[in-house]
């Protein structure tokens, strides 16, 4: 629109994740977790003082950090000093992030701002309960109270609240499970692909290939 292009003239294609790969059996079910690079606009400190409100309900849980970053040792100082040291994990940059991820109870996403939530969709795929920040990007991906819960972003105690939430409510945490693989399987990247190449198709009126998606640069 900022260019002057009208909508009939654009066409949204989503990113896509893939699917298939089998939650573990083993999830621990007070491992609160969280994928996202180290810097601002994840909302790092969001999460962190949130797990601070929340350890002194709930002495079991335990909080995992999976990413790297230019804010990284900023965020292990106040680890620190709020007193969660043993409570959290940080594993720095990791090349396998679902063999991180899919231990986890919970993911969480607080960021301010997003481009599109691939995070908040491979957390979908593995089956995971959701917590995201309510910004225009993220309720894309997550419904209150189906795929997960939306808090205001940078409210620490709207984020704890939420966590204790799917915690103390399993059956809650069962169905925001089934309703984010659902959710998931609708980025699913084999249709994902599919409607790229339909894209773009339309745009060029040429027929569409009745090869999969698959086949494509094989």
């Amino acid at each position: 629109r900022e260019l002057g292009i009208p909508p009939h003239r654009m066409m949204v294609v989503y990113n896509g994740v893939k699917g298939g790969r089998i939650p573990l059996k083993s999830r621990d079910p007070w491992l609160v977790g969280m994928v996202a690079r180290m810097v601002r606009h994840k909302r790092v400190d969001t999460f962190l003082h949130a797990a601070a409100r929340l350890v002194s309900i709930f002495p079991t849980v335990k909080f995992k950090l999976v990413g790297g970053g230019e804010r990284e040792e900023r965020y292990r100082e106040l680890a620190k000093e709020l007193a969660l040291e043993g409570k959290v994990v940080f594993t720095g940059s990791v090349l396998e992030v679902e063999g991180e991820a899919e231990r986890f109870a919970i993911g969480v996403l607080p960021s301010e701002n997003e481009g599109f939530p691939n995070t908040l969709l491979e957390y979908g795929a593995l089956g995971l309960p959701m917590v995201a920040s309510s910004i225009p990007q993220n309720r894309e991906v997550v419904e209150e109270g189906r795929e997960g819960l939306l808090v205001p972003a940078g409210d620490p105690d709207a984020l704890a609240q939420a966590l204790a939430t799917l915690l103390l409510n399993r059956a809650l945490a069962k169905r925001s499970e089934k309703m984010a693989k659902r959710r998931a399987e609708r980025f699913n990247l084999s249709r994902t692909k599919r409607n790229l190449i339909t894209s773009y198709h339309r745009l060029l009126k040429t027929k569409v290939p009745s090869s999969s998606p698959e086949d494509i640069g094989s």
